[in-house]
């Protein structure tokens, strides 16, 4: 009888290619963006495999994208941040309507 091979999922992981639709989903990036980060050096390198298909290894990838999660504390002082209104003149009740003189026809000789 033949055995089942036990298998981890970080070894799966570790082997695992995607490709252009999984990537652009998985980090929330568009394609020219992630291209000029490979160029710049910030992003996981590419693997050819043919003349013009291209994949990720999904496990530098993953590492890519938690590498680039704030903790909770900053990830909450950011958002706090950025939605402060401190110093900043924001109308809280609806939008009013400029008030213009009326015009009158005008007389007629």
């Amino acid at each position: 009888m033949l055995q089942k091979a036990t298998v981890k999922q970080s070894d799966l992981d570790a082997i695992r290619l995607i490709r252009w639709a999984t990537l652009v989903a998985l980090v929330g990036l568009s394609k020219s963006r992630i291209r000029q980060m490979e160029i710049d050096g910030t992003f996981p390198k590419r693997i050819a495999l043919g003349a013009s298909a291209v994949a990720w290894r999904y496990s530098e990838v993953k590492a890519w994208v938690e590498s680039r999660k704030p903790s909770f504390a900053e990830d909450k002082s950011a958002r706090l941040h950025a939605y402060s209104t401190k110093g900043t003149k924001r109308p809280t009740g609806p939008a009013r309507r400029v008030k213009t003189a009326k015009r009158t026809p005008a007389a007629s000789e």
